[in-house]
């Protein structure tokens, strides 16, 4: 209480405990309050907490052929390393190459120090970043990563994969992929703090993913997001909604989705990166 205003704080945390502190003034016998404003915007802009941590990034083609991690890095002062793959999936893939480069199989991959099966899947495919990426995978020591974020899903649902149930390792289903991944990652690197990311709005012929199911299971990609929310709640790991709080949408998406799926280079992923 200064001079008849009180002072009021609170302090909010992202899914990766980026703090925001806001403040407002209220003014003694003044009916009216005042309007919240940012306080620590410099933090906002890159937060201390995770100023120099390390951060790798797992997920399809909306991860490894982005620019979010500029952001993400910008905006937090971290280190920020690309290991995504398009076209991928967080369980099997029919094309045996593709199939390589799932979660599962990368998770694999990363806790035997073994890559031999993805350098030959990668030289049958042309995929952006994938050369690179794979060498961030292969170089990037995760007992030295603080964070990891997992975001698969799009194609798992374009794929007509089985959910499947929780509390399974089975990794031919979207959950058993995930808890099966979670489960050999946190063994081998109990350090590391997991994020999930749910697949976001897309679209998906003949409309988009609010009203068109896939074509084999009658599945919405919704009810991949729910399943992934599912796994994360099982082992108390954060999941970002990115289905319901992307803000990406059927009335907006043209500003956002270059072919309706990825975003675009500048719009798109400087959104994303600000999830």
């Amino acid at each position: 209480n200064i001079n008849n205003t009180i002072i009021q704080d609170y302090t909010q945390y992202t899914a990766i405990k980026q703090r925001k502190v806001f403040r407002r003034f209220i003014r003694i016998n003044v009916p009216e309050f005042g309007e919240w404003f940012l306080l620590n915007k410099d933090e906002e802009q890159g937060s201390n907490y995770l100023e120099g941590k390390k951060i790798v990034n797992m997920g399809d083609s909306i991860t490894g052929a982005s620019n979010f991690q500029s952001q993400l890095a910008k905006r937090l002062r971290a280190n920020v390393i690309n290991c995504g793959f398009g076209g991928t999936r967080m369980t099997y893939h029919t094309d045996p190459n593709y199939d390589k480069f799932s979660f599962v199989k990368l998770v694999d991959a990363k806790i035997a120090n073994n890559f031999t099966e993805q350098d030959a899947a990668a030289a049958n495919l042309t995929v952006t970043n994938m050369p690179a990426n794979l060498a961030n995978l292969k170089n990037t020591d995760f007992s030295t990563v603080d964070y990891l974020t997992i975001w698969f899903g799009t194609n798992d649902f374009s794929g007509d994969i089985y959910l499947g149930v929780n509390g399974s390792e089975d990794t031919t289903t979207l959950k058993g992929a995930l808890q099966y991944g979670i489960r050999r990652l946190q063994e081998t690197y109990p350090q590391l703090k997991i994020i999930i990311i749910t697949p976001m709005f897309r679209l998906y012929a003949p409309g988009n993913s609010d009203d068109t199911p896939n074509a084999n299971r009658a599945l919405y990609l919704k009810d991949y997001s729910k399943a992934e929310e599912e796994v994360a709640v099982l082992n108390h790991v954060p999941c970002l909604n990115m289905y319901d709080k992307s803000g990406i949408n059927k009335f907006n998406h043209t500003h956002y989705l270059s072919d309706g799926l990825h975003p675009y280079l500048q719009n798109g992923y400087v959104h994303v990166g600000n999830k």
